[in-house]
């Protein structure tokens, strides 16, 4: 599990303190990094919404990844991982795949690939597999978009990365909700005061909690 305190210049203290509860916990450069390396925003969001009638059909008892993932919605999910991982590089970050990062997490026993991860792990798809969403309001559409997804499409606006395929699942989720994720904006670089930041500025203020001078 990842961890970075803001500023980060606190993050040692902060995971000392933490690694007496969650032994496992490592520290990332920053809180955007670790940001960058949740795996909610890239497996919850596609097969919910390509799933959306089975959810609502289901009333509850959808299993995401059991039914939800297929080998075509985990070209989707596949997709928004690569985007991430673009951001990462452009950033200067670890780039992890979430095929690398379920099997070190502890998710998954195969890399051989996404589909497998998912569907060969013990935790996702063994006797006892997770259900939900159980309504499309649910976390895996709300608080991953307007937490997740929007918080990573407004980076690449930002510092120049495409994302098309992240913000066609914000666009589809808003039309399913009638709510504009892209204007409500609760996550999102400017709302956070880093959209008029370059890399190194929003990697310095992170770091420091200020903002770095003209001068440098």
């Amino acid at each position: 599990m990842w961890l970075a305190a803001f500023p980060s210049k606190n993050t040692q203290d902060v995971l000392k303190r933490f690694k007496i509860l969650y032994p496992v916990t490592e520290s990332q450069r920053n809180i955007l990094e670790v940001g960058l390396n949740n795996g909610n925003p890239v497996v919850h969001q596609s097969p919910s919404l390509l799933n959306a009638g089975r959810v609502e059909y289901a009333k509850g008892e959808f299993y995401p990844y059991v039914e939800g993932i297929t080998p075509h919605v985990t070209n989707v999910i596949q997709a928004v991982d690569e985007e991430r991982l673009a951001l990462c590089k452009r950033v200067g970050f670890q780039e992890i795949s979430s095929l690398e990062r379920l099997y070190i997490t502890g998710y998954s026993i195969t890399k051989s690939s996404l589909f497998e991860a998912y569907h060969s792990s013990p935790v996702f798809c063994g006797e006892f597999p997770p259900n939900g969403p159980e309504n499309i309001m649910c976390r895996y559409y709300t608080e991953d978009t307007a937490y997740g997804l929007l918080t990573w499409s407004s980076l690449g606006d930002t510092i120049g990365i495409e994302t098309p395929t992240i913000d066609s699942i914000i666009f589809l989720i808003s039309k399913l909700h009638n709510t504009d994720y892209f204007a409500k904006g609760e996550r999102n670089m400017k709302a956070s005061g880093l959209s008029e930041m370059n890399i190194d500025e929003i990697n310095f203020y992170l770091e420091t909690g200020k903002k770095k001078s003209a001068g440098g």
